[in-house]
């Protein structure tokens, strides 16, 4: 069971990741909060960083999860847990409540 719940969350983040790598500074569309500042406020971020960056961010959490979906297959499933856990708590580690704050590394 946990093993299927990775390799979906796996598939799932994958795809989001190429939405990233193929959209370049248009995909920042996509992301939450990001898209809430005015279009004036984001001409002055990176776009095309914001987008390599979600990009990583993304394909690191597929890894992740892939990595619980082997090991849930081949050791035991207790592993995968372990691995749901560290994506969760590294999801939640990013998450950032200042929309400002949160993307000030990507100013122009």
């Amino acid at each position: 069971m946990i093993a299927y719940l990775c390799i979906i969350l796996s598939l799932i983040f994958y795809s989001t990741s190429l939405i990233f790598y193929f959209g370049k500074g248009k995909s920042t569309k996509y992301i939450s909060g990001f898209n809430s500042l005015s279009k004036k406020e984001r001409e002055n971020y990176d776009l095309d960083k914001i987008a390599k960056d979600f990009f990583n961010e993304m394909c690191l959490y597929a890894n992740i999860l892939f990595a619980g979906f082997l090991c849930a297959n081949v050791i035991h499933q207790y592993v995968g847990i372990f691995f749901l856990m560290v994506f969760l708590i590294l999801s939640i580690k990013n998450i950032k409540l200042d929309v400002r704050k949160s993307y000030e590394k990507y100013r122009k």
